[in-house]
């Protein structure tokens, strides 16, 4: 009883229920606040494994897109501009994927500096167009102005 009630009090009680798209169980929201009351920061890895194991890889993807800002920015754009559920998805994934393209191009030694920054300039350019193919001109427009920096900012290197 004193377990549950500590979990149920603790500053931390909760923090599974607030995450953006992820909507916890009873069970899971217990589980995972007990979890995180007694991982130490230090050990997220062991906390990331033992939340995958109770949630599956599914709902374990869903409870960590929860947790990343980036997905959180998308999310309050879709409420602003009435956008479906899938789209958000697409448009994290979208972005997930530039920013990896990114590192590649910018951890490769083969590549000589105005390469990478051609190779940046293109990944900025594809990205670009495919946030506007799916958002439209108004909304993408929106998107640029509000959470943009990471793009505008791609084609110098600068990693988000």
């Amino acid at each position: 009883m004193l377990k549950e009630y500590t979990t149920r009090t603790t500053p931390q009680a909760g923090w599974a229920q607030n995450l953006d798209g992820f909507e916890a169980t009873e069970e899971e929201s217990r589980a995972l606040n007990q979890l995180h009351a007694t991982t130490p920061t230090n050990q997220m890895s062991q906390f990331n494994a033992q939340a995958q194991a109770l949630l599956g890889e599914e709902r374990f993807a869903v409870f960590q897109r929860g947790q990343d800002q980036r997905f959180a920015e998308i999310l309050a754009l879709a409420g602003r501009c009435q956008l479906p559920t899938n789209t958000v998805e697409l448009l994290y994934q979208q972005r997930v994927i530039a920013e990896q393209q990114c590192a590649q191009v910018l951890s490769n030694p083969a590549l000589s500096a105005e390469e990478k920054r051609a190779l940046l300039l293109v990944i900025q350019s594809e990205t670009r167009q495919q946030l506007f193919s799916v958002l439209g001109e108004t909304a993408g427009q929106a998107y640029l102005r509000h959470n943009g920096k990471w793009l505008e900012a791609m084609d110098k290197g600068n990693q988000p």
